[in-house]
């Protein structure tokens, strides 16, 4: 594992060390240790939710090797999430109405495991993610009938 993992979010870089005691220090762009490249093991994190509005010399081949995409969640993550938090949890009767959900309303995976992390009981948990997927999709619906409704008018 390495030493230092540094990020940026919310505009501030961050350093954390991971020996011993988690420590997090403000970014200090005259410190030399940050920029070297004679350092082992660095993970630098750049999160955007506008990949278009970067610079193409921060996206060059070398600058930022992993791009991954963090999308909303399908049927697929949704088992493993439910997997994850409610104790192993393979099957139940609401992940089948819960998957046909998530075809029709979007959810981000932290989303999910927030309410995925109200109960340790999968039948509470459960009928929480099943209520809060389908109130976003009576909003969604709102939203899109309402400029039908003024078009009417």
């Amino acid at each position: 594992m390495s030493e230092y993992f540094t990020y940026i979010a919310k505009s501030s870089l961050k350093i954390l060390t991971s020996r011993d005691n988690l420590k997090i220090h403000t970014y200090d762009p005259n410190d030399p240790y940050l920029w070297s490249s004679c350092v082992e093991e660095r993970i630098i994190v750049f999160t955007t939710n506008h990949k278009e509005k970067l610079d193409p010399a921060l996206l060059r081949p070398g600058r930022m090797d992993v791009h991954i995409l963090m999308d909303y969640c399908a049927p697929n993550v949704f088992k493993k999430l439910a997997a994850m938090y409610l104790d192993y949890v393979e099957e139940h009767d609401l992940f089948e109405p819960i998957e046909k959900m998530f075809r029709e309303v979007k959810a981000t995976p932290a989303e999910v495991i927030e309410q995925l992390m109200v109960s340790k009981d999968p039948d509470v948990a459960l009928k929480g993610l099943m209520g809060f997927l389908e109130s976003k999709k009576m909003i969604r619906e709102s939203e899109e009938s309402e400029p039908k409704e003024a078009d009417e008018e």
